[in-house]
């Protein structure tokens, strides 16, 4: 079975734990608060936030200290654990808000992809003091979900490549989780702030066509830079590359042109894609932080290197040493 066949067959097996997710798991975690003695009051929120964003950071480091393929084996599950525990979040924010009555299973899905910046769900319309909800058939919500689970396999897959090199791999997903489930609940608060109303039925649309983009060679030019910085090219730097490129779908003329270009010497020019989301960013960043630890040789030009690329990203300075 080809890594594609893989990847889809993994999305698959996805689609009903998130569908759990979103219906009877938040209901019952929604039942759960609401009957809570101290049940929880929206100025509680940044604190639910906080709170959750820690718990899911631990379960994700401590996953991915297992090293190598057994690390890798560990990607479903671990992803499993952390929505869980983010709908859990969603829930809890509900109740705080006083909405949990108003919250449905298609807006707990735009909540928990939404705010991580997955798109592809146009039955949610937020304007400045109001949210509209289109109701979605059974069908047309699984087809979505499965689209959703596979991008956010995929964006998680970007931040595994980590498990595979000693000493980055705990920390790269404990803090990438964390920022992820803070994005969340933040984005989570603002929508609950909102009047919720519900209005006729979502007719399936087209995907979003998510062919590469010139943005992904730029991301594959600065891979190249960032393994030139030392001014050797290990050979295990040049498997990853290989490796991550071939799993892209950029075209083979593309992919020869890159490969021809992955030497100590060749003159690249560093251009940042554009990317909108901190999920985004910090993938990218884990990306080059793989491509320069995979050699066992993490120097001083590559450490310089990506922390200007971070700084460019607009990323923390405390997150960006941390990965370091």
């Amino acid at each position: 079975m080809d890594e594609d066949a893989k990847t889809t067959e993994i999305s698959k097996k996805m689609t009903q734990p998130i569908m759990d997710l979103i219906t009877k798991f938040f209901r019952s975690k929604v039942n759960d608060f609401s009957k809570d003695s101290n049940r929880p009051s929206y100025y509680e929120a940044q604190s639910i936030v906080d709170s959750y964003s820690l718990k899911c950071a631990s379960v994700s480091g401590l996953a991915s200290l297992a090293p190598g393929p057994f690390g890798m084996l560990t990607i479903v599950p671990d992803l499993i654990i952390v929505l869980r525990l983010q709908t859990e979040m969603l829930a809890k924010l509900s109740v705080a808000y006083n909405k949990e009555k108003a919250i449905s299973k298609e807006l707990v899905l735009f909540m928990l992809f939404q705010g991580v910046g997955v798109t592809g769900i146009s039955f949610v319309v937020v304007k400045s003091t109001q949210i509209i909800v289109k109701r979605a058939s059974a069908r047309i919500l699984q087809r979505i979900v499965a689209m959703l689970g596979g991008r956010i396999l995929q964006r998680t897959a970007g931040q595994a490549v980590a498990r595979w090199i000693p000493g980055l791999g705990a920390a790269a997903m404990a803090i990438w989780v964390r920022y992820m489930t803070r994005k969340i609940g933040t984005e989570a608060i603002n929508l609950l702030s909102k009047d919720i109303i519900f209005e006729g039925e979502y007719e399936e649309e087209n995907t979003v066509d998510e062919t590469v983009t010139a943005q992904e060679i730029e991301k594959f030019k600065a891979l190249i830079k960032v393994a030139q910085a030392d001014g050797f090219i290990h050979e295990n730097e040049r498997n990853l590359f290989i490796k991550s490129i071939n799993e892209s779908g950029v075209n083979q003329t593309t992919k020869n042109e890159l490969l021809t270009a992955m030497t100590p010497k060749s003159d690249i020019k560093l251009v940042l894609p554009e990317l909108r989301t901190e999920d985004e960013k910090f993938t990218f960043l884990i990306q080059l932080l793989a491509m320069a630890k995979i050699d066992n040789n993490f120097s001083q030009g590559e450490k310089d290197l990506i922390f200007d690329i971070g700084k460019k990203l607009d990323l923390d300075d405390d997150d960006i040493m941390a990965l370091l």
